[in-house]
């Protein structure tokens, strides 16, 4: 009788350790609307474009919000506008793929990839997001928009926000 009970206490044991094994584990599956960078030549030259798009915005941004205070001359010139927005809607695309994009957990949690797509949400959100969310906020077109806006230094300040995606 005895023999049984640590039988079957044993077979117990090993099932909650299976279980748990199995929750551990439920971070890296793989969900259809996740992408891995690491894998994906995609995802590569997107990073190769982002990094154009950064160095852009780390020379320009700041001679911007240091020199032009006419924003009406600048309005004047639609080349410079132009790039501007295009920069602004690569930062916004990305802001977007990170939702999608597996990432890696630091050296000490094993160095796996985490492919589960609310894990993945869940870690953006708590991180980089609220910095990507404004600093991709398109302030030339807010400030073509509502010509007030464009004067407030305020406004043309949260544009160097832009520079804080260098340090990611």
């Amino acid at each position: 009788m005895r023999r049984r009970t640590s039988v079957v206490t044993r077979r117990n044991r090993e099932l909650s350790a299976a279980q748990d094994a199995a929750k551990k584990m439920r971070h890296m599956e793989a969900s259809t609307w996740t992408i891995a960078p690491d894998k994906s030549t995609w995802v590569q030259n997107w990073d190769a474009a982002l990094c154009v798009a950064l160095v852009y915005t780390a020379i320009v941004t700041p001679a911007d919000v240091a020199f032009v205070h006419d924003r009406s001359r600048v309005i004047h010139f639609w080349p410079y506008f132009v790039v501007d927005m295009c920069f602004t809607l690569i930062f916004i695309f990305d802001v977007f793929l990170q939702f999608f994009l597996h990432y890696q957990l630091p050296k000490e949690k094993g160095l796996t990839w985490v492919r589960n797509h609310k894990r993945i949400v869940a870690h953006y959100l708590k991180g980089y997001f609220c910095l990507d969310f404004f600093s991709s906020i398109p302030f030339g077109a807010l400030g073509m928009m509502f010509p007030a806006m464009g004067d407030l230094a305020a406004a043309r300040l949260l544009r160097l926000l832009r520079l804080a995606k260098l340090l990611r």
